[in-house]
């Protein structure tokens, strides 16, 4: 009988789209009209032949809002237009299961990370200190499920948890 083929390096690379629940929900909400954004990005990934995997991932929200002046829970709007745009550049290691579970199609993986997170604010007519740009690390775990479409095409649902420091260090 023939070997068993034998297991290769892959490199490919991916697109994403994801749906953000910001933790300070009124805030953004006052701001931005929503507690939730959607963010785009991509990026490539390594999987071993021992279903160990690796990648990098970059991606981007940006949405405009007006800024606010809040009293007693109350909320002001200050007719200010505010871009907000957050960038996470994420390094993610982890293990994708073997292909166990039908469809065969179907590929578990879990992972976990760093990433550096950069958080701006800007207005066209901000006063000096009004503007934010800003940069913190944070750390993610997730998990997921692959689905292999053709050879060269799949489709994944993944949720990931994430936690952020804030500019003291502090998550």
């Amino acid at each position: 009988p023939a070997p068993a083929p034998r297991a290769q390096t892959s490199i490919r690379g991916f697109g994403d789209i994801g749906l953000m629940r910001f933790p300070a929900a009124d805030t953004f909400a006052a701001t931005l009209g929503s507690s939730n954004g959607t963010f785009f990005g991509g990026g490539v990934e390594v999987v071993l032949p021992q279903n160990v995997f690796i990648n990098v991932r970059l991606s981007r929200f940006q949405k405009t809002g007006e800024r606010v002046f809040v009293d007693d829970d109350e909320v002001f709007p200050l007719g200010i237009e505010m871009k907000v745009r957050m960038t996470p550049v994420e390094l993610t290691g982890g293990y994708r299961f073997q292909r166990r579970v039908r469809p065969r199609s179907a590929i578990p993986f879990v992972g976990g990370g760093i990433g550096w997170h950069r958080y701006s604010e800007t207005s066209d007519f901000a006063q000096s200190g009004d503007d934010v740009d800003e940069r913190f690390t944070g750390y993610h775990a997730l998990g997921g499920v692959e689905f292999r479409m053709s050879r060269w095409f799949g489709v994944t649902g993944e949720a990931q948890w994430t936690t952020i420091s804030d500019s003291s260090g502090r998550p």
